[in-house]
């Protein structure tokens, strides 16, 4: 199909004069533009500025927003995951001894007493984060087999990749319901395919 390019202008071309973009999240209502400074940036499909949170020290990795657009969680080399409301003054912020690169936030966050989001990276740990009234907790929901690549929520399920699959885990219990190996990788000048465990198969035509 054919596809109509716009770039974005207004807002954006000031942020990126002084700053560079390093993730986008794509909204039904608006778009969240994460830099390398460390800002979020709220913006209308015009690149207008709706909102500004200066949420880290360092470079923003990911972004994630709840189904209702109300929240956006953001994480970071900095060691930290913050949620900004975009109705609420107070951002939460969590603090890890590690780099977050990729985390997913409950698509129900706004609707629920006890608020969640998952995240992970290079540690190879993928944590889930829960904040009631009077505390929170971390739990560890999976470790052990590399970094942590991607991570999505959607329902009661959430999917993460590794190095070696893709597991699926039931959000309601956090117990894992399936997993998909890693596609094995086509080398088309050597004629091989090199699966995820490093084993090499010749193939023939």
């Amino acid at each position: 199909p054919k596809l109509k390019y716009e770039r974005l202008g207004n807002s954006v071309l000031e942020i990126l004069k002084t700053d560079s973009a390093s993730c986008l999240f794509v909204f039904e209502r608006f778009l969240a533009l994460g830099t390398r400074a460390g800002k979020c940036y709220v913006l209308d499909f015009n690149g207008n500025e709706i909102r500004q949170f200066n949420a880290h020290k360092t470079v923003i990795n990911e972004l994630s927003v709840d189904d209702d657009g109300e929240f956006i969680a953001s994480c970071s080399d900095d060691g930290t995951v913050v949620v900004n409301g975009l109705y609420s003054p107070e951002p939460s912020t969590h603090s890890y001894s590690r780099v977050v690169k990729f985390l997913a936030i409950d698509p129900k966050y706004s609707h629920k007493n006890n608020k969640s989001f998952a995240c992970g990276g290079p540690s190879g740990q993928l944590t889930v984060t829960t904040k009631g009234w009077f505390a929170g907790k971390n739990q560890v929901i999976y470790q052990n087999e590399g970094p942590i690549h991607a991570i999505q929520w959607r329902e009661n399920l959430l999917a993460f990749a590794t190095d070696q699959k893709t597991i699926i885990f039931d959000s309601r219990s956090w117990t894992p319901i399936g997993s998909l190996a890693a596609p094995a990788v086509v080398t088309q000048s050597l004629g091989t395919i090199k699966p995820a465990t490093g084993t090499t198969t010749t193939t023939t035509t």
